[in-house]
């Protein structure tokens, strides 16, 4: 069903994750991050926060456990800070991976936490891949039962979280009225995000334009599309609101006209522009983020479970069975 000779991206969240080797470290004094090394391509929530320091707060006596949940229940308790800690609990519950703690004072007060992120995501179709920043901080987080017991990859909106792709699929999209199709899973944990926060962004990495085709998120009514062709242009949907929940959505552009659905129902567009990829030329395509004259910025506190990204505008019939597949996949 989703085979299709238009189909040039399919990125899944329980497939083609690669967290990175050093993880995001939270917590007033805390020390450096925590590495990581061994089975890394894993989808999941991995988090260690520091729980007992009655033996000592220094490495080798303080506790911590083990969270593969984006940090809500431990999944292993008690272990001990080391230069070299194998995530296990007394052999069972083994994960695969080692963790280094640095020498440091670690504290339970300070809620010192260290959470891994996400260095690359793989599309599973082409191969494309979405690379984290190399920054630990502006990586997205993986998290192992985000919705409905399957994989999720998160964004906190602060410090321009995002994954890149710089290779060739970014120019399917460049020229004048170019088709485009694409499926999300997604959710806005905002209320009221900034008025042009993406989950999905095509872009220039070469500066000196505004250029840009994104999909995100407006800041009253729900859902929105937005094109800029070296101007401001954009449509805004007439209806719905923005929530936590998930949703399936598509985009499907045909021309100058692009029909926006949200949980398979349509969703009137208004706004002060055609929707057509014009003359931009893209060489990037960003996931949680946007890139406006060479500049990523304006990353979405949000999560995206699934998109698929069609160089075609899809008839009535191929859209609604990919909804329907997306409905399904994800008991939403």
């Amino acid at each position: 069903m989703l085979d299709s000779a238009s189909l040039v991206c399919w990125l899944i969240a329980d497939r083609g994750l690669a967290l990175n080797s050093t993880t995001a470290a939270t917590g007033t004094g805390a020390p450096a991050p925590v590495t990581l090394s061994g089975n890394l391509n894993q989808s999941i929530g991995l988090v260690l926060k520091i729980s007992d320091v009655s033996g000592g707060t220094s490495r080798g006596q303080a506790k911590f456990d083990v969270y593969v949940d984006g940090g809500t229940t431990p999944y292993i308790t008690g272990l001990t800070t080391g230069a070299s800690v194998s995530l296990t609990n007394g052999g069972s519950l083994d994960l695969g991976i080692t963790a280094a703690f640095p020498v440091g004072t670690y504290s339970v007060v300070n809620a010192h936490t260290y959470t891994a992120t996400t260095a690359s995501w793989t599309d599973q179709i082409a191969g494309h891949v979405f690379s984290g920043t190399g920054g630990v901080t502006s990586s997205p987080r993986p998290i192992w039962q985000g919705l409905n017991n399957r994989p999720i990859i998160t964004s906190n909106g602060s410090n321009n979280t995002r994954l890149s792709c710089t290779d060739s699929f970014a120019n399917t999209f460049s020229g004048n009225d170019t088709p485009i199709t694409v499926f999300m899973v997604m959710k806005s944990n905002t209320a009221a995000p900034g008025a042009s926060n993406p989950w999905l962004n095509f872009g220039n990495t070469g500066g000196g334009t505004t250029a840009r085709f994104d999909f995100g998120v407006t800041n009253t009514p729900a859902y929105r599309s937005t094109k800029t062709d070296d101007a401001a242009s954009s449509a805004l949907p007439s209806g719905g609101s923005i929530d936590t929940s998930f949703h399936y959505s598509s985009w499907n552009q045909a021309g100058t006209t692009m029909a926006l659905r949200v949980d398979g129902s349509a969703v009137s567009l208004s706004g002060s522009g055609a929707q057509n990829v014009g003359t931009c030329t893209f060489n990037e395509c960003l996931l949680f983020a946007r890139n406006t004259a060479g500049t990523p910025s304006n990353s979405i506190d949000g999560a995206l479970a699934e998109v698929l990204i069609y160089s075609a505008s899809l008839s009535a019939d191929s859209v609604l069975e990919k909804e329907t597949y997306l409905k399904s996949q994800w008991r939403l």
